[in-house]
């Protein structure tokens, strides 16, 4: 029941919104994609390249190593969900990473926490979202740009793309997210929202760190203007219809 609830405020929310999460949504995309220097991403598209390669060797090859990938994808998968529990507010009880190599099947990755309320959903959705093995080389990348930037790009890029490998494994692997209890919790719908809005948002980061230019204040004014403007299409498109049965 207490699930039921949750899911209903949070599709609630979601709705409520949506116009402005769209038009947030619209101008942040418009900031990663405009003005992209690909010149300047040569050791970032390096290191998505690389990590996209080993990964094909890696599930070419099959067996134990690509179990052991398993593992690592399984501890970013719940060490992900570890630390957005506790940057919320919440406590780690316990957390379990199996390696399928010396697992039989019968114990399974997972994360036991309290105190998260009505944040629970964001936590439970991070791996989904949340690259968080490339916090630390970004981190790096904006306090220190002329430290071996080159390097530091390079595990951006091979980071990054080490977590979308997995989130869509993963994604894929559960039916779309039907097959897992985080996405089918929170409600399928809402999840994939709030997935796609915050990888959008780790996008804007990213892109911001990697040409050191971040968003400016009207870009956030214009995006908050979209969103009036889009409450005030719907609430007249709204009052049209209740006039109509109405009348």
């Amino acid at each position: 029941m207490r699930n039921l609830l949750q899911q209903l405020l949070w599709f609630l929310v979601v709705i409520l919104l949506a116009p402005l999460i769209w038009a947030c949504s619209v101008e942040a995309f418009s900031f990663v994609f405009s003005n992209l220097d690909f010149g300047s991403l040569d050791w970032f598209l390096l290191g998505i390249t690389g990590c996209v390669c080993v990964y094909g060797a890696v599930r070419f090859t099959q067996g134990k190593l690509y179990s052991h990938f398993q593992f690592i994808r399984n501890l970013r998968h719940e060490l992900t969900h570890s630390v957005a529990t506790i940057t919320t507010g919440g406590n780690v009880h316990e957390m379990l990473v199996v390696n399928p190599v010396y697992n039989s099947g019968a114990e399974k990755p997972h994360v036991s926490s309290s105190g998260l309320g009505c944040l629970s959903c964001l936590t439970a959705l991070a791996p989904y979202y949340l690259p968080l093995f490339t916090i630390p080389p970004l981190i790096m990348r904006i306090f220190l740009p002329s430290t071996l930037p080159k390097a530091v790009e390079f595990l951006i890029g091979f980071t990054l793309a080490f977590h979308f490998i997995s989130f869509l494994e993963e994604f894929v692997g559960q039916k779309f997210g039907l097959g897992q209890s985080d996405i089918t919790n929170t409600g399928v719908l809402v999840s994939y929202i709030l997935i796609a809005f915050f990888n959008l948002v780790s996008w804007v980061v990213i892109k911001a760190a990697l040409h050191d230019e971040w968003p400016t204040l009207d870009r956030l004014w214009n995006a908050l203007e979209k969103g009036r403007e889009s409450y005030g299409v719907l609430f007249e498109t709204l009052k049209s219809y209740i006039r109509l049965f109405a009348g």
